[in-house]
């Protein structure tokens, strides 16, 4: 006889814990969310409890044989009724993944159709294709071309290439967490000052002297411990300059005879990122 209860009870359990339980959301959250699949695993619940009930009560060695198959009967009919519901809800897990890629796939063809002149717009356009085919599909991984075009854009100065830039960046994160996106370098190539509101340390570095006419030389509050890299750039943000700084020297000299009068900014990086920067003025 209890071989015959197990039988009944395992069939029910594999059942309730087939279906999905909380966790991030996913495709079929939407479908768990549904009134009708809600209702339905509600009355498993119920079920359920009736099967422990009817499980318990077979524990009474006072039974009847009459009451005990009755008991059995009513438990199967649990059985059944719980594996109808299951199924039904399976079902509804699987039109809501599949809904889901078909959304996706119709909105990646309107994308497709939209036309492009400008950067904003090709980025936009770009991030959307990538986005639709991959995340918009629950597909984890992306191809090689898909991550160049999700740095390439990233790697842009947002107030350039617009919000994608943003929303780039947050995909390419999936591909690699570490990767970082210096803003102010990015944008002061365009001639765009970006200001930041997290405090910086004091800056330790300079260039004297300043103005400038044929030489300048740059001063190092503390020695680089390996090699680094001076950039200087003019007003519009436009790469003039590039020098190796060497490593455990606090100064190094450099010409400014081939530079026209006006107004530069310069950067110093190392391996571990930016050292400092600053404005340097040149005269005649």
């Amino acid at each position: 006889m209890r071989g015959i209860e197990t039988d009944i009870q395992r069939p029910s359990i594999q059942a309730w814990t087939s279906l999905p339980s909380q966790g991030p959301p996913s495709i079929a959250e939407p479908a768990l969310r549904d009134p009708a699949r809600s209702a339905n695993r509600a009355q498993i619940e119920i079920l359920m409890d009736s099967v422990k009930a009817g499980m318990v009560q077979m524990d009474d060695s006072t039974l009847t044989d009459a009451q005990r198959s009755a008991i059995l009967a009513g438990l199967s009919g649990y059985r059944s009724t719980i594996g109808t519901l299951t199924a039904w809800n399976n079902s509804a897990l699987q039109v809501a993944a599949t809904t889901k890629v078909l959304t996706a796939d119709g909105i990646k063809a309107a994308n497709t159709n939209v036309g492009t002149t400008k950067l904003i717009e090709s980025n936009e356009k770009q991030v959307n294709e990538i986005y639709l085919s991959t995340v918009g599909k629950d597909v984890d991984t992306f191809t090689v071309d898909q991550t160049n075009t999700l740095f390439y854009i990233a790697n842009q100065c947002p107030m350039v290439g617009g919000n994608s830039v943003y929303r780039a960046r947050s995909l390419y994160r999936l591909i690699d967490d570490e990767q970082q996106f210096d803003d102010p370098q990015l944008c002061l190539q365009h001639g765009i000052i970006v200001k930041s509101l997290v405090a910086r340390e004091t800056n330790t570095i300079g260039v004297v002297p300043n103005p400038a006419r044929d030489g300048a030389t740059l001063v190092l509050g503390e020695p680089l411990e390996e090699g680094g890299v001076f950039i200087l750039f003019n007003s519009v943000g436009v790469e003039v300059m590039r020098l190796d700084v060497p490593a455990k020297e606090p100064r190094m000299s450099f010409g400014t005879s081939r530079l026209a009068t006006g107004v530069y900014h310069y950067r110093v990086l190392s391996t571990l990122g930016l050292v400092g920067n600053g404005r340097l003025s040149i005269v005649r």
